[in-house]
């Protein structure tokens, strides 16, 4: 029975592959409206969604960049990010897949 549970365990790990790729680099998030702004600190957003058996979507939503982007700006109450960085993460499972997207960058607060 414990050979059985370890086949089955090693099946389920090597059934899942994972891939995180940068696929957009902004000077910022949005428009700058001025140049005389105050740092406020490094933030990030995330917006993911999980499918099950790759065409149900469990979490609600689909996973939106823009959603991650604005989520990274409201969570340091800024009005923008600098030196953004997008990131696509995909992982595939035996039962589904979810996608993840993640910003990253600096918040800052125009004066």
């Amino acid at each position: 029975m414990k050979k059985l549970y370890l086949i089955l365990s090693i099946c389920l790990i090597s059934a899942c592959t994972k891939n995180v790729k940068l696929i957009d680099y902004k000077e910022s998030a949005k428009p700058m409206t001025s140049q005389n702004y105050e740092v406020i600190s490094e933030s990030e957003g995330l917006s993911s969604s999980f499918k099950l058996l790759f065409f149900a979507n469990l979490s609600g939503d689909e996973a939106d960049i823009t959603k991650a982007e604005e989520y990274a700006i409201s969570r340091e109450a800024a009005d923008n990010l600098i030196g953004v960085s997008y990131y696509e993460e995909t992982v595939y499972m035996l039962l589904g897949k979810v996608k993840a997207y993640y910003v990253k960058g600096t918040a800052v607060k125009y004066k």
